[in-house]
C-alpha cells in the first residue's frame, strides 16, 4: 500500500497528518475552550479589580483636568478681552485728554498774544500821546521863545530907527537890514 504524499497535509518538519487531525487551532475542545473561558474570566476580575479603576480615575482625573483647563482658559481670555477693552477705553480717554489739554493750551496761547497786543497797543499810544505832548512843548517853548526874539528884534530895530530919525522909505529899507543881518 502505497500512499500518495499530500503537500496539504505535510507539515513543515516533515511530519505527516491526517485530514481527520486538521489544524490544532481550528480542531473544537471542549476541555481547551473551558479553560480558555476560565482563564479569559479571571484576567478579566483581575484587570477590573486591580487596572480598571485606577485607569478610570486616571481618565476621569484627566478628563477633569482638561476641562478646568479650558475653563482657566476661557476665563483667562475673558479677563484678557476685559483688559484690552479697558486698555482701549483709558487709550480713548487719555487721547481726547491730550487733544482738550492741546485746544486750550492753544486758547491760552491765542489769549495771551491777545493780551500781550493790548498791552504793546497801550504802551504805543501811550508812548506817542507822550511824544506828542512832548512835542506840543517843544512848539509852545519854540513860539514863546520865537516871540520873544521877535520882541527883542523888534525893540532893537526900533531903537535903532529912533536913534537914526529917517523918512520912512530909508526905515523901510533899514528895517529890513536889520532883520535880514538878525536872521541870518
Amino acid at each position: 500500500m502505497e500512499q500518495q504524499e499530500n503537500p496539504a497535509l505535510t507539515t513543515s518538519v516533515g511530519h505527516e497528518t491526517t485530514p481527520s487531525e486538521g489544524n490544532p487551532l481550528l480542531r473544537l475542545d471542549p476541555g481547551m475552550a473551558l479553560w480558555t473561558w476560565i482563564v479569559f474570566i479571571a484576567v478579566l476580575l483581575l484587570l477590573r479589580k486591580f487596572a480598571w479603576k485606577p485607569i478610570l480615575s486616571a481618565l476621569d482625573e484627566r478628563e477633569k483636568k482638561i476641562k478646568q483647563s479650558l475653563e482657566d482658559a476661557a476665563e483667562a481670555k475673558r479677563v484678557l478681552d476685559e483688559t484690552i477693552s479697558q486698555q482701549k477705553d483709558i487709550l480713548g480717554k487719555a487721547q481726547e485728554e491730550a487733544i482738550q489739554m492741546v485746544q486750550r493750551s492753544r486758547e491760552t496761547a491765542q489769549n495771551v498774544a491777545m493780551e500781550i497786543e493790548k498791552k504793546a497797543m497801550h504802551e504805543a499810544e501811550r508812548m506817542i500821546e507822550g511824544a506828542r505832548n512832548a512835542i506840543q512843548g517843544e512848539k509852545a517853548r519854540a513860539v514863546a521863545e520865537l516871540r520873544k526874539e521877535a520882541a527883542t528884534l523888534a525893540v532893537m530895530v526900533a531903537g535903532k530907527l529912533i536913534s537914526e530919525n529917517l523918512d520912512d522909505e530909508r526905515n523901510q529899507k533899514l528895517s529890513e537890514r536889520y532883520i535880514h543881518e538878525i536872521t541870518g
